[in-house]
């Protein structure tokens, strides 16, 4: 709108707000600070927590499409479908709304913004895990509370899955229910990194000193983060930015400075069976303030990975384990031969983007490189934005780890494409994104902490890099002021 463009926005559930609206639990707070979680032309409130929860999001969300008047743009409880227009150019939505009504219209262009985490993936590899769960298996994005899991009392809770969700989730509900165990099985080593570090030196507690003039509120982008007196957002510890006018690249750390980075930063208990990540493997990274001390502590038990569920014979659609005999639960087994029963489970196993394959053409999808199974890089394009054929089809937020502040930057970037005012990359430049995304994909690049020519990285992109380039691709001031990097 603001490139004088119309355009509306039409959203499949009943409202906005995506992962944040109906795949987020009760207590979810954001594992960034709030600087990392906003628009530039809308900061929080200084009164606003450090770190927001899932539900104060949806409410900023909200709050923004109103303060800009977006609602009026906005179609909810729509399914589309993306079609080229052949005959006119450019492309035709189909849709249909919850009610039955349906309709098709004319678009010049077209920005798919559906949503990485957009549907669950589920361990279908192990034994007894299947497209249909009982009730007592849920994917972690139908968690809303330890209360509404149901778990008896003096009952089991398995958590499969040791990142972000399965970190927090485990936390808690060890926290919350006491005589509930939780055993947590975790298959790769992580970092786990509290939202708070220790900072070098004084930290400001004035948000006037977090307001760059490109992007008010961004303090991630600024290499600061409000927090109390003596310790910095983690945001704002992660992540190298050019400190001085004569630096016009950035330099992007080895992968063994990225594990010494975050073993400074982690917080590991050799008692908590927490394996600590190998050095000569990528880096994984997941943000829990209470994780490991739990684990350490007992009250989380650490076992190793999921092999394998038998389900009892006597309810094999496990309508309630509630009521169940120690001899009526199911069992799982881990790596080690370990067996445990319990009474409820939670898979946190993570998401992809698969629901892209009901939404744009297969030919569009083939020319992509779409890989609906790749929960890393399911789509190569240019900067994580671009179609390598398509000029009028453009992508936003559909790349593992996307931050407010990025997203805002591919689509004010793409705006500014299809409204003429920026010119656009030449085939050379595009070509050579696309190569970065290929290596990405076949595990042949060293970038976010991957490992040359061994496995990949935990998220395709390198978030300095990526942001820095979106603002010198947009032509605006780089963050806080810093130099532009030349090049993709």
């Amino acid at each position: 709108l603001a490139e004088g463009l119309s355009a509306t926005a039409f959203e499949k559930s009943s409202d906005i707000g995506g992962v944040w609206a109906h795949v987020a639990w009760d207590e979810m707070r954001c594992n960034l600070s709030k600087h990392a979680c906003c628009f530039s032309d809308l900061p929080w409130a200084m009164s606003a927590d450090l770190f927001p929860s899932a539900s104060a999001v949806r409410s900023y969300l909200s709050h923004y499409a109103a303060v800009h008047s977006l609602w009026s743009h906005i179609r909810t409880g729509v399914h589309a479908q993306v079609q080229r227009a052949d005959s006119c150019g450019g492309w035709h939505i189909s849709w249909e709304q919850e009610d039955g009504r349906s309709g098709i219209e004319h678009f010049d262009h077209v920005c798919v913004a559906s949503g990485f985490f957009s549907t669950p993936v589920l361990p279908l590899g192990v034994a007894g895990v299947h497209a249909t769960r009982p009730p007592v298996m849920i994917h972690s994005s139908e968690y809303r509370s330890p209360a509404a899991l149901g778990t008896p009392e003096n009952g089991t809770v398995l958590v499969v899955g040791g990142a972000f969700s399965g970190a927090e989730i485990a936390a808690e509900l060890a926290c919350s229910q006491p005589r509930v165990r939780v055993l947590s099985s975790v298959r790769t080593p992580h970092y786990y990194l509290p939202r708070l570090v220790r900072a070098g030196g004084d930290v400001a507690a004035d948000d006037s000193t977090l307001v760059p003039e490109w992007t008010r509120a961004d303090a991630l982008y600024a290499g600061m983060a409000t927090a109390p007196k003596g310790w910095v957002a983690i945001d704002a510890a992660l992540y190298d930015w050019p400190s001085a006018a004569k630096s016009v690249t950035v330099r992007r750390p080895s992968l063994a400075e990225w594990h010494a980075r975050l073993r400074s930063l982690a917080s590991h208990a050799p008692a908590s069976r927490l394996q600590v990540p190998q050095t000569s493997r990528p880096v994984r990274v997941a943000i829990s303030d209470n994780f490991p001390a739990l684990c350490a502590s007992g009250r989380i038990e650490v076992v190793g990975a999921l092999e394998s569920i038998e389900w009892p014979s006597s309810h094999p659609t496990a309508q309630s384990s509630r009521a169940s005999g120690p001899g009526q639960r199911p069992r799982a087994r881990f790596a080690g031969g370990q067996t445990e029963p319990f009474d409820r489970c939670v898979l946190a196993t993570g998401f992809s983007c698969a629901r892209l394959g009901s939404i744009l053409p297969q030919d569009v999808l083939d020319a992509a490189g779409y890989d609906g199974a790749d929960a890393l890089q399911p789509l190569l394009l240019h900067h994580h934005t671009l179609h390598p054929t398509e000029r009028t089809l453009g992508f936003v937020g559909m790349h593992k780890g996307p931050h407010f502040p990025t997203i805002e930057l591919q689509a004010r970037w793409l705006a500014a494409l299809w409204s003429g005012r920026r010119t656009w990359p030449s085939n050379a430049e595009v070509e050579a994104g696309l190569r970065m995304a290929r290596a990405v994909r076949e595990g042949a690049s060293s970038a976010a902490g991957g490992a040359d020519g061994g496995e990949r990285a935990q998220f395709p992109a390198e978030l300095v890099q990526l942001t820095l380039t979106l603002a010198r691709e947009l032509g605006v001031p780089a963050p806080g002021g810093l130099p532009l990097p030349r090049g993709g």
